[in-house]
């Protein structure tokens, strides 16, 4: 039987040993149908974001001086091939991350473009090629066409 709380109380760190969190909850229960020692199945449903920026998860570059990701900036001079570009590598706050991609609280505008894999091999203003193919794309489009595959 379903019932409806609001989570009062956050445990501030994760168990080592078990990845959980302790998490309390209130909830009206002037019938007694829940009784000390019960365990419940828990689902949080968290209020819709709307306007937010997401990058997949593998742009974010975790370290001990905090989160970034590299944004392509197209330089002032031109090539005689075309236009260049290169790597910025920008600070940034994160929020939550729900299937591959994470929110990005501060540091990117929308539009940015960004470099997804290989940042280990950058630094900031090192020269850097657009792929012809947007490859984000192109991976949702494989896996849509995967059988029994869920995007959202």
């Amino acid at each position: 039987q379903p019932f409806r709380a609001t989570i009062s109380t956050i445990e501030p760190q994760v168990a080592v040993e078990t990845r959980t969190l302790a998490v309390q909850a209130t909830l009206a229960n002037q019938e007694h149908l829940l009784r000390p020692g019960m365990f419940v199945a828990v689902r949080v449903i968290l209020p819709p974001e709307h306007d937010v920026i997401t990058v997949p998860e593998t742009a974010v570059d975790k370290t001990i001086y905090g989160d970034s990701v590299f944004v392509v900036h197209q330089t002032t001079t031109a090539a005689p091939d075309g236009p260049s570009y290169t790597a910025e590598r920008v600070f940034v706050k994160t929020g939550r991350s729900v299937d591959g991609r994470i929110v990005i609280r501060e540091g990117l505008a929308p539009g940015d473009r960004i470099i997804t894999a290989g940042q280990v091999n950058l630094n900031s203003g090192m020269p850097v090629s657009l792929s012809p193919t947007d490859t984000l794309t192109e991976a949702r489009t494989k896996a849509e066409a995967q059988p029994g595959a869920r995007l959202q």
